[in-house]
Order: structure tokens, then C-alpha cells, then sequence
């Protein structure tokens, strides 16, 4: 875990981490970036007090996004307002299940969540549109195309000047998406394997551009993503319609997986309020976590 330095060796100006390495960080301050000694668990995002080209103090984090590994949990991003999770439908193929999970974690780190299908020039199958469908019903989504150009706009406005963070799949074009939006080349945009289907890294480390009133942190691609949880109740909490709507289910401490009457949640699932695809992820989230 992260060492918060305390208030008697704080010193230095206050500034954001832009990049961070094993042992180094770049501390953005007054616009001049900095490279600094990193104390181990700093995140892109953080807001923190350097000198004598090393991390002093780290300040409180508003929001994060932790991934879960092996070795115990990873964070990701500090202090974004909004994550992005973007995804493509050909080039790699839809991934729902990658969806929910990113869905999952930001809702336990407190930023706000947004979906964004990029390559939407390729087409959209009726399988795929039925589930981006199903993820527009619960928070932003917007359809774009870096390459074409194509509602560029409309994101811009939602991402306004708030400090946002790209993730997703390999490949499904974080960093062209970024080039787009801020109208120049600033990311190295990969393509997908030929062989694989799979999506190449081209990002290889998580760095925050703030260009014309944007501030977008492009993160590497990932193929898995793990989440933690301390308690079963916790899951259910993770997919937004399953906690608004257990919040009327009549039976206390309710996982939602078997009363068929009373169980607000269950009556959901049978009138259409919640998706069965939603509900089938959350059980086997539920399962993995708890088996």
C-alpha cells in the first residue's frame, strides 16, 4: 500500500502526477513537468507535494480506480471525475463482461462512469446493438468514430474541462480517440492483430494530456480485469440497477438469487427492468468472488 508521508516532511509546491514509472513519477506543477522519486502505489491523478525531485506528501484521493492482481490491489487512477470505458464491436469484438467489470470498479472508486463505442463507422450488428442498448439505458453513452470524425463533438461536451481517464480493451482505439479530441498527434494509436483479433499495447503507461480545456488520461489496454470485493453484498452494489432496485427488495441482506416473490430485483428481471445479460454478469461475478 501506498505510504502517506505526514505533515512534518511535507514541503514543496503542490502539483498532479502526470506519469508514473517503478521508481519515478512526472509532478505536473504550474504547467512545468518534474521528474520526482515515487513512493510505491502513486497513481496518474494523484495530487501531491514534491521537492528536492522527490514526492513529499500525497494528499487525499476523491475518487480512484483499483485493479485487482495477484499481488494485491493496483491503482490505476487518482482523482478522475469521469471514466470512460471505451469499446469497439469489430475490431476488437464487444466484451460485455470487460464492460461490467469497469462498471463495477468505478462505481466502488466514486467517479462517474461513461461508455463510449468507438469505430462506429464499421457497423453495428443487431447482438451488439441490443447491448450497447442495454448500457445506454443506465449512464452516458456516446457513439463515435475517431477516424471519421463522427460524435467527436457531443463527447467533447460531456468531458468538458473535468479530468477524465480512458480505459478499455487492447485495441479499441483509446489513444486515436484521443488524438481526435484534441486534434493532433499526442498518443501512439496501434492497430489490432490480423492473427489474433486481439489488440496491441500500444499505450504502455498511464499519461495525463491536458490540451485546449481537456485533461484526458490515456491508460494502457488490458485484456482482464479483476475486481475486489470484501463482502457478496458489495456486488450487487456494483451494477447501478440492481442496488436501485434491491433498495425495495423485502427480504434483508437479499443477494437477489432466489425469491421469486418480494424480491424487487427478481420481479425486475421478469418485467424487463433489469437486463437478464446484466443480471447473468452480476451472478457470475458474484460466483467468482464467492464461490
Amino acid at each position: 500500500m501506498l505510504h502517506l508521508l505526514t505533515k512534518a516532511e511535507n514541503s514543496g509546491p503542490r502539483g498532479v502526477v502526470v506519469g508514473v514509472d517503478r521508481t519515478q513519477c512526472i509532478v505536473r506543477i504550474d504547467g512545468v513537468d518534474t521528474v520526482c522519486r515515487a513512493p510505491e502505489g502513486l497513481a496518474p491523478g494523484d495530487e501531491v507535494h514534491a521537492n528536492n525531485g522527490g514526492v513529499t506528501e500525497v494528499l487525499p484521493r476523491r475518487t480512484t480506480l483499483v485493479r485487482k492482481e495477484v499481488g494485491g490491489p493496483r491503482l490505476i487512477a487518482a482523482n478522475v471525475d469521469v471514466i470512460m470505458v471505451v469499446v469497439s464491436v469489430v475490431s476488437p469484438p464487444l466484451h460485455p463482461r470487460l464492460i461490467d467489470r469497469y462498471l463495477v470498479a468505478i462505481r466502488q472508486g466514486g467517479a462517474e462512469a461513461g461508455v463510449c463505442l468507438n469505430k462506429c463507422d464499421l457497423g453495428v450488428s443487431d447482438e451488439d446493438r441490443a447491448a450497447i442498448d442495454t448500457y445506454r439505458a443506465i449512464l452516458p453513452l456516446y457513439e463515435v468514430s475517431a477516424d471519421e470524425g463522427v460524435g467527436l463533438d457531443h463527447l467533447r461536451e460531456f468531458l468538458g474541462d473535468r479530468l477524465t481517464a480512458f480505459v478499455g480493451h487492447s485495441g479499441v482505439g483509446k489513444s486515436s480517440l484521443l488524438n481526435a479530441l484534441i486534434g493532433r498527434e499526442v498518443a501512439a494509436a496501434g492497430t489490432v492483430s490480423g492473427d489474433t483479433g486481439k489488440g496491441r499495447h500500444t499505450t504502455t503507461r498511464s499519461t495525463l494530456h491536458e490540451v485546449d480545456g481537456l485533461r484526458i488520461l490515456d491508460t494502457p489496454g488490458i485484456r482482464e480485469f479483476a475486481v475486489g470485493f470484501d463482502s457478496p453484498h458489495e456486488v450487487a452494489e456494483g451494477f447501478v440497477e440492481i442496488a436501485r432496485m434491491g433498495e425495495a427488495c423485502r427480504y434483508p441482506d437479499c443477494l437477489h438469487l432466489e425469491h421469486s416473490n418480494g424480491c424487487a430485483v427478481r420481479e425486475g428481471l421478469q418485467y424487463g427492468a433489469i437486463r437478464p445479460e446484466r443480471y447473468e454478469s452480476y451472478i457470475k461475478l458474484l460466483e467468482e468472488a464467492f464461490p
